[in-house]
């Protein structure tokens, strides 16, 4: 009984843990329930604030997306002020605010303005190139038929250069032929005197003639002399007592004195005859010389010379005509070079004038499409706009 009572109270130790165990589990559940109630109120209260923050969460993105779209505004704004203000300084090279924005129609209409003037003077230098370029055509076809005459005017004084030449050369051939037979200088009138000198050589010719025959009888006269004086002297010689004339008694003193005699007579017949072979090969020297020079004139042609004369002298007063119209042409050749040069000058300047005028042009064409296309009203709106933006974006 006492092992069973004992187990018994074991079983009821054990049931009494499991009671304790089981009211202290009621307790935690009854603290956990009154926990729980708690917890219940604090998550509906949660739950409600949960649903309010749910709303301005909602409130909050679409704040958030209100300023963001705000903020891409302000950007594109910005963007769009500072590419108009970059575009401004680009056409104006200042830095562009509000109020020069508001100057931009201005600035157009004086842009258009100018930009008409420089038409009007495009058009004047465009009108004064077409006037040049028409009187450079004038000048050039006047050079043209000037260069022809110039031409022409060359070829005939070449032409009359080669005829004087010609003239020239047969003057100068005839002179130098007149020196060289006169041992002289040659003149007009020297050649005019050519017939005189040559019927003067004639009859000086005549006379050496004449006088070559005079001491042709003085030689043949002397070669008798000699020949008589030889005889005279052989005679003399062979003979002894008798003179072999008279056939008188001949003593031989006065035969010494007829042989002496004879002997001066025979030398100064020897003398006379060397004189006059002497003056014989003097009068034959000076025939030939004068018979050469006969020859020599003969070959000189007075007329033609005198022909070619003039025609030199005429020639020279052609050729000076010659001359003065061809440098008369050239002169007037030189001023239209000199005319044309200042044209062509003055139409390079025109055109680039008219170069500036187009790069001046072109550059108020490009100014004021640039400026056409900055939109100073809208410029104006997107200021004014960002500023709003600024506020509002302030506000979100």
């Amino acid at each position: 009984k006492i092992l069973k009572l004992k187990n018994q109270y074991i079983t009821l130790k054990d049931q009494e843990k499991e009671y304790n165990r089981h009211n202290s589990k009621i307790s935690e559940l009854q603290q956990a329930e009154s926990d729980y109630n708690i917890i219940s109120k604090y998550i509906e209260n949660l739950k409600e604030k949960i649903s309010e923050l749910k709303i301005s969460v909602e409130d909050i993105k679409r704040l958030d997306k209100q300023e963001e779209e705000t903020k891409k505004k302000i950007i594109y704004c910005r963007n769009y002020i500072k590419d108009t203000g970059e575009r401004y300084f680009s056409i104006f090279s200042e830095v562009c605010d509000l109020e020069k924005i508001k100057k931009i129609p201005e600035h157009r209409e004086i842009l258009q303005k100018e930009i008409a003037e420089l038409m009007k003077e495009r058009e004047n230098f465009k009108g004064r190139e077409q006037g040049l370029n028409a009187t450079l055509k004038i000048l050039d076809e006047q050079k043209r038929a000037l260069n022809k005459e110039i031409e022409k005017a060359k070829n005939a004084c070449n032409e009359t250069e080669k005829k004087k030449n010609i003239c020239d050369d047969y003057i100068k051939e005839t002179e130098e032929r007149y020196f060289r037979i006169f041992n002289k200088g040659c003149n007009l009138e020297k050649i005019k005197n050519i017939p005189a000198e040559r019927e003067n050589l004639r009859k000086e010719i005549e006379s050496l003639m004449k006088e070559r025959e005079n001491f042709n009888g003085k030689q043949q006269e002397l070669n008798v002399t000699l020949k008589n004086l030889e005889k005279q002297k052989n005679e003399l010689l062979k003979t002894e007592s008798v003179c072999p004339v008279c056939e008188s008694p001949l003593p031989d003193n006065k035969k010494a004195n007829l042989l002496e005699n004879i002997a001066e007579n025979n030398e100064k017949a020897v003398n006379e005859l060397k004189e006059i072979k002497a003056k014989i090969k003097e009068t034959d020297l000076n025939k030939n010389n004068k018979d050469k020079i006969q020859k020599d004139i003969e070959d000189i042609n007075t007329d033609w010379f005198i022909a070619k004369y003039n025609e030199r002298a005429e020639l020279n007063r052609d050729l000076e005509e010659i001359k003065k119209d061809k440098a008369d042409k050239e002169a007037k050749e030189k001023e239209y070079e000199d005319d044309e040069y200042k044209k062509n000058r003055e139409l390079e300047e025109n055109r680039n004038a008219l170069k500036n005028f187009e790069f001046t042009k072109n550059k108020h064409e490009e100014r004021l499409k640039a400026v056409e296309n900055i939109n100073s009203e809208l410029f104006v709106e997107k200021h004014k706009e960002i500023n709003e933006l600024n506020t509002l974006t302030e506000k979100i």
